[in-house]
This record gives C-alpha cells, structure tokens and sequence, in this order.
C-alpha cells in the first residue's frame, strides 16, 4: 500500500472512539450494484464489530442537512462514502478543511479514508473517497482493513470477528491515502479450480462455483485491490462468473485459449468446438463461434479480448502445409487480424490482449508477430514466476505469472514460489515499464493466499520490498521482512516468534525442487512411480534431487513452525495452520515417504520384509499428510482437498498399498485388473467433475449456454468451406472466413453441424437446390454459394465466394 502523511487519529482530531450509531452518508447516484456489495460486505464487518448495523442516510443533490450535536464531540459522528467524479454535494463541504488530502482525489482508482470535522453531525467524520467507482470500492475495503484490522484472506484463514461495542480510534492510523497503482490491471485468473470446483460446485449448473464461492473470490480482489478477473479455465461466453464479477465491478477477460472468451475444449479430454478446430482447414467455423462470442458479450464493460491463436486443449496451434515456426507466426498473425476486425464491427473502441505463452514468443522474437491498435502483449512465465521475454517488452506491456500451476510437475496444493523472486520480478516489470496488465493465476487460491498477497500489495505499491535480483541477498532480505511482518499481522504473533516463521519459511523456499518449480504433482507421480517399482526395480526417478536432503530440510522447517504454533493465540491457530503447516508439513511427510518407498523398491528383491516395512511407513507419512490437509481446511472448508483431482495424492497412497499387498500376498489375486487398490476408479487430471454443468448446454447451444438467439448457435449454421488441400503445381484449396482461394479443382461442402438439417443452396444467385443432408460440389472456376437450412431455425444464408487464382 502507498501511504502518505500517516498520523494517527486521536493526533488529528478530539474523535476517540466509533459506535455503530454513526451514521452512514451516501450520494443516490453512487449506490449502484458494485457499491451495494462492497456495503454489504462493510456492513457485516461493521455488525459483527460494532454489535449493530449502521443507520444508512442516502442524499441526493442536496447534500447532507446539518444536525451539529454537542453529544458528538469526542467521537466519530459519521461515515461518508463518496467518489470525486459524482459526490461533490457529500465532499465539497470538506475540501480544503483540516484533515482533508486532496491526494485521492484525482488519479486512476485513487482512494482514501480521512478524518475531518463533521460539519453535518458535529464529531469527527470519516470520509471513505475514491477518485472513480473502483476507487471508491477500494476505499471501503481499506476502510474495513484499517480501521476494523480486517485482512483481504480472512475468510479463507478462518479469522473470526472479535466484537467489541466501543472502536478504540486512537491506534487506527490516518489518513489512510493511496495514489494511483503501479500496475493499471491487476488481474486474478482462477484455474484448475478443482478444489472449490468440487466442494462447493454451483448447484444451479450455471458455473464452476457456486454463487457463493463466486461472491467470496470476488470480495477478496476488491480487498487485495484487484480490478480484473478471468474467471476459470473452460468457461461459456455467458457463464455466470462474468456476469457476476461485473455486477461486483470488476474487469473481465479470459486468458491465452479461450480467444475471444469462447472457451473450445475440456482440456484435452472433451473438445466443445463441433468442427476442425483448425484455423488453416475451418476458418470460417472458428470464425463463426468466435463472432457468437463476441455478440453474446458486446454490453460487458471493462472488457478485455484475448486473441491470438491455439489449438484446443491448451497445445500449439495446428499448422497444415509448410510449417517452419515463421509459417505458423504468419498463421497467429491471420487469425488476429481477422479477429480484432470482426470485433470492431460489434464494439466501439474494443481492447486486445494477445498472449506470449509458450511458442507465441518465438512468433515474435522472428518478427513475424505484429499486434493491431488497442492490443497489449502479454508476457508470461512457464509456472514458476519466471516470466520470459522481457528483452522483447516495450512500454505499456503486461505480465502473466503463476503463484500455482497444474503442469504435471509443480504445485496445486501448497506454496511454491518464494516472495523474494516476487519482490525482484516485479521490479523488473517496472523498471522496463511492463506495467499495463499484471496477470496472478492463483488456481484456487486458498492454498497459496501469502504469495498472492505479495504480488498484489506489490502491484499496487511500487516501493513494496522492491528489490533489486541482481544485487546478492537484497531480495532475501525483503522476504525475510515481508514474512516476518506479515506472520506478525496475520497470526498476532511477536517478532520473535515471526522471525521464526520466516526462518522456517525461507528454508522451506530454499529446498532445490521447490525452487525450481516442481512441487505437489511432481511428489505424487514420484510416489506412483516408486509403488510401480516395487516390482520392477526402478524407482522412476531421473535423479535430478537428492530426496533424502530435501525431507532433512522440509521437516526441519516444519520442525520450526510447530514450535512456533505453540505460541500463536487460539483465534489465530486455524490461520497459521492454514497458512504454514499446510505447505511446510505436507511437503516434510510426503519427501518422507518418498524416501522411504524408494527404499522399498532397491530393498524388494533382497529382503521383501524390510521393504514392506519401508512401505508400510511410507503410508503412514502419507497419511499423515493427508490428515494436515484436513486440519488446514478448517470446518469452515472441511473435505476442500479431498476433492484434489489434479494432483491426486489419495491415488498416489492407494498405489503404495497396492504395491505393499502385491508384497505381502502369499497367493496372486483370482482378478488383479479389477482390485480396487491396484486400479482406483478414482480418476485424476481430469477437468470432467468440475465443468460437468456444461454438458446440458454443450451439443445445443455451442458457444454460448442460455442464449436464445439462434444465430448464435453454431449446430443451427448452414456451412460452406473447401476442404483443405495444400497449395501446389495440381489442385487445392486454401479457405477463408468467407470463402476461400483456390487452384485447379476445389471441393466445396455445405451442411450443417454433424449433418441434422437438411440444406438448400445457390450457385452464384441462381436457382435453389436441394441437400438432404448435405452437398459435395466440384468446382472449377470462380464461384459464390449461399446456403441456407430452412428447418434448423438459423435466420439467414451463408454466403460464400471461392476464388480461382490458378
């Protein structure tokens, strides 16, 4: 946070305490849907405080009346909640009165909270001021984390309300100011979101969360400061997490494969794109889908369009013909272009952003990718906070990083990335003016709330343990500090004592495989593949970490934070075993395992005995780390990680005991492909649970789910496109949006989506002919087709021009 002239309050004016008698003061024109979530959720701050809820005053153009009473004095008397931009008849009576800094007055999402003499009710007012709408959301949350100490994570941390009649308003420091951030957007993307995905899936069948959950994710951006959301990996156009996070005021986009917002595939598992998801073979099909999304999301403000070009399921587009990586840049660069133009024609003054995710930098460091107008590159980072690129970045860019990715290696459940390379990154970003989009993919973010918290007060404040990576041990320092303070606020504890949750921390960063990116899912595949080699006599372990180090060290951080747990006060203990035991004792006992079941498989042939006990102990850790899960859920989300679908440990234990039984069994199995222990039906890295309310959409209403226009359904569309033959000296046929070019002889196709309505066409305007249920026509010169299917309810032809050029 940036701060500016920080006194404390009873300094500034005779106030000495607030009672929830003090009247809340708001302009009408204010009180939109955003204002009245982010009230609400003051509101129940306030109430379980202050034992009451506050009286609510709206004014209109009038302004406040004065009721100066002489039984204010010494108090706070009112809260005034206002924006520069449309409250002057609330705040022009203080502008210019002790007190009152004009700081958060002007500037993008600028925002305070003052105390001033309360010209209207006599006492001290307070003025909750945001220089816009976001600015004035923001300024309520800091209203609640100053004044009543409530943290942006305190609902995922489990840390309750201590209630109090009478607020003691000599240690609340203000004013409280902060100036304009150093990031514009600050984004969170939600993915991989199967935790939540399966404890608290939406049971109206309407999105990946429950309306709840939703609600919760959002109230904790506006706190963290975030203004933007892309809100889930494999959401619908018109899912309702979009819907929702405009109504609470927040920004929307989605990321680097949901172009446009249409989201084309389950992962690998299920593609929802009905055609050739294949922008050389089906443009016209891609471009189709994405037009339907772009008409089903034309009123969403704040908007955000990601393009650019991939293949569904997360991979590198499909390239047909020649394919040097300079062909397929020239690909991306087609499909952009096509893309924003389509846009302009729906939305005026649309905003692009265009990811540089895995090949896409190569794309442009061959010069072969060129952003239009209004279109911010994106640079990101592999999973580990190693954003790549920079060299390439010019002013006004932005940054995609991860504090948690699902990539087969790194982490789900715990922590991973360390604040000192935060603190540095972000540095970096700044000093090479890559500030225009930062980009926090946080998947369920519960597990990984302290890094979180670093990226976004850094993204905020410029000077927010900014550090310099380059200099040795000057990020160190910042994380040591940055935890240190924040073990302070968050667990109420001492210096001491926070000094040594940070010491426990910073070991627990410093262990090699973490370090370098390979965290929770690595662990697991390893344990998999040691309870395989049990009989086989390979671990499946390349070797690269030497595990029984890495368990030295991760118990010894957990050795320390449970020494530290001691001392924590009993409303904090459920934060701090949220917070640290979870990260720091799941990965100590899980190493462990990991230790002892490759002791199992070198120990099987030669003394099957010890390796059964090495076995048996190594569920035993295993369990044991199952059971801190549990304890890190808390009740308020108890069973939350037993819906890890991802990283799947709970098979990973399964297999150890399968590959004890297979040990210990004195006679083989009647049926062993059937035993529940060797073949858990449990499936893992699978995205079907969590997106399973798409189903009753997907098929009927592609891309969008409660549309009702049927020109936006793709199984209802007459098509006409050539089948794809790569340009030579014979025939072939390369299409287009509209068309296509071609040489010789093209095959044209006309149907619709897996053939269900029967169409009619024309050949350059000329006499309708029948399809039943579709047409397959050689054509030899020129020729324009319009296609119609009169049953499908589709309103209008597709109209189509194929070009000979040779």
């Amino acid at each position: 946070m940036r701060w500016l002239g920080v006194v404390a309050l009873a300094a500034a004016c005779s106030a000495q305490n607030l009672s929830c008698d003090a009247p809340w003061v708001f302009n009408a024109d204010d009180y939109g849907d955003e204002m009245k979530f982010a009230l609400n959720d003051l509101r129940r701050d306030w109430n379980s405080i202050l034992g009451c809820p506050p009286a609510l005053v709206m004014t209109g153009s009038g302004g406040v009346p004065s009721q100066v009473s002489t039984r204010n004095a010494g108090k706070v008397s009112s809260v005034l909640f206002g924006m520069t931009t449309n409250s002057k008849s609330i705040l022009s009576p203080y502008v210019g009165k002790p007190g009152f800094n004009a700081s958060c007055m002007t500037g993008w999402e600028s925002h305070c909270v003052l105390a001033v003499d309360d010209v209207s009710f006599g006492g001290t007012a307070l003025l909750v001021v945001g220089s816009d709408m976001r600015g004035l959301l923001f300024a309520i949350y800091a209203f609640s984390e100053v004044v009543f100490g409530r943290g942006a994570s305190d609902h995922w941390l489990s840390i309750d309300y201590v209630p109090t009649r009478l607020m003691d308003m000599k240690t609340v420091m203000l004013p409280a100011v902060y100036t304009s951030p150093s990031f514009e957007w600050r984004a969170v993307f939600f993915n991989d979101e199967e935790l939540f995905g399966g404890l608290h899936n939406d049971p109206m069948e309407r999105s990946v969360w429950s309306a709840d959950i939703w609600n919760k994710m959002y109230e904790t951006c506006l706190r963290l400061k975030v203004n933007m959301v892309l809100p889930g990996t494999n959401v619908f156009p018109d899912d309702d997490s979009y819907l929702f996070a405009i109504k609470r005021g927040l920004a929307v986009t989605s990321h680097h494969y949901n172009l446009l917002l249409m989201s084309p595939c389950l992962q690998e598992s299920q593609t929802w794109f009905p055609e050739t998801y294949d922008y050389q073979k089906r443009p016209d099909a891609m471009m189709f889908g994405w037009e339907a999304s772009v008409k089903g999301t034309v009123d969403y403000t704040d908007l955000f369009y990601p393009v650019g070009l991939r293949g569904a399921g997360d991979t590198g587009a499909p390239c047909d013909g020649p394919c040097t990586t300079a062909d397929k840049g020239t690909h991306v660069q087609w499909a952009i272009t096509n893309q924003t133009e389509m846009v302009r024609k729906h939305k005026a003054d649309p905003q692009f952003m265009s990811w540089l995710w895995d090949e896409g930098l190569e794309y442009l460091e061959l010069g072969v990718l060129k952003v239009p107008e209004n279109t911010t590159l994106i640079f990101a980072d592999g999973g580990d906070s190693n954003v790549k690129g920079l060299d390439y970045a010019t002013h006004g860019a932005g940054i995609y990083t991860h504090v948690a990715m699902f990539s087969g290696v790194a982490n789900q459940l715990t922590e991973m990335v360390p604040p000192s390379r935060i603190f540095g990154s972000m540095q970096n970003f700044r000093a090479k003016k890559v500030t225009k989009f930062f980009i926090l993919n946080v998947s369920d973010l519960m597990p990984y709330i302290m890094t979180t918290t670093a990226y976004f007060k850094s993204a905020w404040d410029g000077s927010f343990h900014s550090c310099n990576a380059s200099i040795a041990g000057q990020c160190d320092t910042e994380q040591t500090q940055y935890m240190t303070d924040y073990a302070m606020k968050t667990y109420l504890l001492g210096q001491s004592d926070a000094q040594q949750t940070a010491a426990a921390f910073n070991t627990y960063f410093s262990v090699p495989y973490l370090n370098t990116g390979n965290a929770d899912t690595e662990l697991s595949k390893l344990l998999v593949a040691a309870a395989a080699g049990v009989a086989t006599g390979n671990t499946g372990d390349p070797g690269t970490y030497n595990w029984t180090a890495s368990a030295k060290m991760m118990c010894q951080s957990y050795e320390s934070a449970l020494q530290v747990l001691e001392k924590v006060p009993a409303i904090r203990k459920q934060a701090f075993t949220t917070n640290v035991l979870n990260s720091m004792g799941y990965h100590c006992l899980t190493t462990s395992a990991l230790v002892l079941a490759q002791a199992a498989v070198t120990t099987a042939k030669s003394n099957p005995t010890l390796a059964a006990t090495f076995l048996q102990d190594a569920v035993t850790e295993v369990n044991g780390a199952l059971d801190i899960q549990i304890a890190a859920e808390g009740i308020k989300f108890r069973g939350l990680y037993g819906y890890d679908g991802l990283s799947c440990y709970r098979r990973a234990r399964r297999e150890l005991l399968s590959a004890y039984d297979d040990l210990t069994r004195s006679t083989a199995p009647q049926n062993s492909t059937t035993w529940a222990l060797a073949h858990d039906t449990l499936v893992c890295t699978n995205y079907k649970p969590m997106y399973s309310y798409q189903y009753k959409s997907w098929g009927k209403k592609y891309p969008l789910q409660t549309s009702t226009d049927m020109s936006l359904n793709i199984y209802l569309w007459p098509q006409v496109y050539c089948e794809y033959v790569t340009r030579g000296a014979g025939a072939w046929c390369e299409p287009t949006p509209t068309g296509g070019n071609f040489g010789g002889t093209a095959t044209i196709v006309m149907r619709t989506t897996n053939n269900v309505y029967p169409v009619v066409y024309t050949l350059n305007g000329g006499s309708q002919v029948s399809c039943n249920p579709s047409c397959t026509l050689n054509i030899t010169a020129t020729t324009t087709f319009s296609v119609f299917a009169p049953t499908s309810g589709y309103p209008s032809w597709t109209n189509a021009t194929f070009t000979k050029v040779a």
